[in-house]
């Protein structure tokens, strides 16, 4: 249902941003209500008369961050690293820096229903200035991925499933923003950082994986 004052629900904006019916799209759903849980895109709730459950709208003055984040998560799966890039430009100059060696030189972008041209300006923009809550990234994807890739595969676990040879650096940065934490802890362990910024996310993803231990056991101890 739409407002007069701008407000829209999330399957109204996602068919005016995309032209995407949301309801035909399970999976696109469930990312779109995760990056909302995370508060990438600020909403309000109504209560309509003759309803018990109130409704979610996004205010017209969120379609940017809601466009950005719904783009951003087509590369990236984990929302809470979507929500920092937007507010830690560095973190979001290190993250675009790792998706321009996967991406700009990539023989697959067809296969992955990407436009090039889109994809140069889509990078140009994020390693700018830019205000990602102001101003509307260039949409890359000729179908969005999280209806393309709709069985939890994201855009990077599908490239490196393709072989891609990656750094050191780069694949650890990869496992960690796919969700992999094991995988990217075996690899930070064993690594020996050249970069201040190398060596933060390393000691990042260390810090993450014993934090993630240490819930396990006490989730564990409490269980038994």
């Amino acid at each position: 249902m739409s407002v007069d004052n701008g407000d829209r629900s999330v399957a109204e904006w996602v068919a005016h941003l995309f032209k995407v019916k949301l309801s035909e799209h399970k999976y696109l759903k469930d990312k779109l209500t995760s990056l909302l849980r995370n508060g990438v895109v600020r909403t309000k709730e109504i209560l309509e008369p003759g309803r018990k459950t109130k409704t979610i709208l996004i205010p017209e003055s969120q379609r940017y961050a809601l466009h950005n984040a719904v783009l951003l998560n087509g590369f990236i799966d984990d929302p809470a690293k979507i929500c920092r890039m937007f507010s830690d430009i560095h973190y979001r100059y290190e993250v675009a820096h790792l998706l321009v060696k996967l991406f700009v030189d990539n023989d697959e972008l067809d296969e992955l229903k990407i436009t090039r041209t889109a994809l140069d300006s889509f990078f140009t923009m994020l390693l700018s200035e830019i205000d990602l809550k102001a101003v509307l990234l260039p949409n890359p994807f000729t179908v969005l991925p999280q209806m393309v890739f709709n069985q939890g595969v994201s855009m990077m676990q599908s490239i490196m499933l393709k072989g891609v040879t990656l750094g050191e650096a780069d694949a650890m940065a990869v496992h960690y923003l796919t969700g992999d934490i094991e995988h990217a802890h075996s690899l930070a362990i064993k690594f020996k950082a050249k970069s201040e910024g190398a060596e933060l996310l390393r000691q990042k993803i260390i810090a993450d994986y014993e934090h993630a231990l240490s819930f396990q056991k006490n989730f564990s101890f409490f269980m038994n």
